[in-house]
């Protein structure tokens, strides 16, 4: 899955570049941190992780926002959809059971036979 989110370019930004030419570039922690503070974390922690860590921080956080967005928006939709369908589906269709663990589905003879070979590598023939 790719994201969006980079790290800013670096900007210049010292008297001496000025003087000698030289291209040393500083980072813009202001704004990586006004970001990081507006994704819910702390400034401490901020200041206590790498700018790899900060990276990884901010892409999750990024991830979070729009699996988040994506619900709000299928809400949204059955909401304004919903009570406009001729024969509405009963709710209880809809919900899926919290505590239910997924069933497994059965094999046929062929299935199984297929799984059988593959584990035991199959006839021996001669």
């Amino acid at each position: 899955m790719r994201c969006d989110f980079a790290l800013p370019e670096r900007q210049s930004s010292s008297p001496s570049e000025a003087k000698t030419g030289a291209k040393a570039e500083a980072w813009p922690w202001a704004a990586l941190l006004l970001d990081f503070i507006t994704y819910g974390y702390s400034e401490e922690l901020f200041w206590s992780l790498t700018l790899r860590q900060i990276e990884t921080h901010l892409i999750a956080a990024r991830r979070r926002y729009r699996i988040e967005r994506n619900r709000m928006m299928e809400t949204a939709y059955y909401a304004a959809c919903v009570p406009h369908m001729k024969k509405p589906t009963p709710l209880k269709d809809l919900l899926l059971p919290v505590d239910e663990t997924p069933r497994r589905r059965k094999q046929s003879a062929e299935e199984i036979k297929a799984v059988l070979m593959l584990a035991f590598g199959g006839p021996k023939n001669g």
